[in-house]
């Protein structure tokens, strides 16, 4: 089930708004979600266009933090790495199951690989069941999506909860247009607080930027610790501040490498998000 969070914000504000609030972009350490908040969302995951400003904009934020940027994906490092091959931060991939700090990925959790072989079979057989669904294997699970046909959500959730009932140690994971199965002790959140403990984030001050439900939790941790939490997109959050879409996302970041104040709502636009 979806996670049930205390504090969420309304919807309805502006989302021509540009809420991000000022900070000090030398003493922050950022952490960016890929797919919907630095590259639109596309009909399949190896549909995406990366702007050519993005890696730009990633490489003038690691100078400007002395290397506090890292990308927090549900992507593979590799897969984050083969769009982003120029990137010198940090990538944590599979929800924080692996994290590259340079050297390579390294795993945070370690299920058992027939197990994970098996699971990824199941689930590309089931997707043959109809063309729509898309299987997508990863370093330790399998995402089944349905965002061609979002009426197949039901389906895929009851095929995968069945699976589920014959292996330990694997959960389902709601995310958009997606399920995602994927070992128990697995979070982003988790992954943000372990970096937050090392240089050169230590002492900084957290940002994270996501637009999924699988961002919430290390959405809400950082505000927890007085970070800035945004959400980029539409939906319930925990986050205190709001972007409209990955363009947004782009172009209040490089204010803030700039130190720019970010532009005021429009007329007679409404607060809160």
């Amino acid at each position: 089930m979806f996670y049930e969070m205390i504090g969420f914000v309304a919807e309805g504000s502006d989302p021509q708004a540009d809420c991000l609030p000022v900070f000090e972009t030398a003493e922050a350490a950022f952490f960016l979600d890929f797919d919907g908040v630095l590259v639109g969302l596309a009909e399949t995951p190896e549909a995406i266009e990366v702007k050519p400003e993005v890696p730009r904009l990633l490489s003038r934020l690691h100078e400007a933090t002395d290397g506090a940027v890292a990308i927090v994906s549900g992507r593979s490092v590799s897969d984050i790495r083969r769009f982003l091959p120029d990137f010198p931060g940090v990538v944590v991939g599979s929800h924080g199951a692996e994290i590259d700090r340079g050297q390579g990925p390294e795993r945070m959790v370690d299920p058992d690989p027939d197990t994970v072989e098996a699971l990824r079979k199941m689930v590309e057989g089931f997707a043959y069941t109809d063309p729509a669904y898309i299987a997508e294997p990863k370093p330790m699970g399998v995402v089944l999506h349905f965002r061609r046909k979002p009426e197949l959500r039901g389906a895929a959730y009851h095929m995968l909860d069945a699976a589920l009932q014959e292996f330990d140690g694997f959960h389902i994971h709601h995310s958009k247009m997606a399920f995602e199965v994927r070992p128990d002790g697995v979070g982003k959140e988790k992954a943000v607080q372990a970096l937050m403990e090392e240089p050169p984030f230590k002492g900084r001050r957290p940002a994270y930027f996501g637009d999924d439900v699988t961002d919430e939790l290390a959405l809400e941790w950082v505000g927890a610790q007085g970070g800035v939490s945004c959400k980029v997109g539409d939906g319930q959050t925990s986050a205190r501040c709001r972007l409209r879409d990955p363009a947004s996302v782009r172009a209040a970041l490089a204010r803030q490498i700039s130190g720019l104040s970010p532009q005021p709502p429009a007329a007679g636009a409404s607060g809160g998000a």
